[in-house]
């Protein structure tokens, strides 16, 4: 990993900067900064912030003082993906100085999942496999007209008795025209049909499965 820690006094923190780490909205994260020991002895006067936007807006959130440094358990509520970083200064002083020199090059990443996704058997829903016509002598199925949302709906029990939590659906909106390499609608299928999924929606048909 790049060595963003461009500050002499600092010996480590937790997470790097660009580091990524995950955990799930039920736990906390314990960041920390510590700092190299001649420097603490000579500087009592030291506060410390995390500079996140885990809890919304970028925001400040002072740190505790330790023997080695700095640390703050942060508790993950919501399910997301954050930043963070931090910043330390002398409590006379009005400005702050960033691990990394500027704020913009020294963020970890904070990726919050929901915590039921650890328990959860998860379903990716290929949606043209429930429109099929045929199945071929290989054994490989051959795609027909059909394959839409309204398939799948008829098949929710089924799906639900196989003991899934979550439906994974692929993605149905067609490719932008920003640094596209071909025209998309080329090359959609039959399957994609949006209004079918607006028309008569799958939330007013799932038996107890999130999506």
């Amino acid at each position: 990993m790049e060595n963003l820690l461009q500050n002499s006094i600092i010996e480590n923190v937790f997470p790097k900067p660009k580091e990524v780490v995950k955990y799930t909205n039920d736990s906390s994260i314990a960041f920390s900064l510590t700092l190299k020991r001649d420097f603490l002895e000579n500087h009592k006067d030291i506060e410390a912030e995390v500079w996140t936007n885990i809890k919304g807006r970028f925001h400040g959130f002072p740190m505790q003082k330790t023997e080695s440094g700095f640390r703050l358990n942060f508790a993950l509520s919501k399910s997301g993906m954050y930043k963070a970083t931090f910043r330390y200064k002398k409590k006379e002083d009005n400005y702050w100085s960033w691990i990394s020199g500027s704020p913009h090059h020294g963020y970890c990443e904070v990726h919050v999942d929901d915590a039921y996704i650890n328990n959860s058997i998860v379903y990716n829903a290929f949606i043209r496999f429930f429109g099929h016509k045929k199945m071929k002598k290989t054994g490989m199925i051959e795609f027909g007209q059909s394959g839409t949302f309204d398939d799948i709906k008829h098949r929710l029990d089924e799906i639900k008795a196989l003991g899934v939590d979550i439906i994974y659906l692929n993605p149905i909106h067609p490719i932008g025209e920003v640094y596209r390499n071909y025209n998309p609608h080329d090359l959609l299928p039959s399957y994609l049909q949006p209004l079918s999924l607006q028309h008569k929606g799958l939330q007013e048909h799932r038996p107890g499965i999130r999506d």
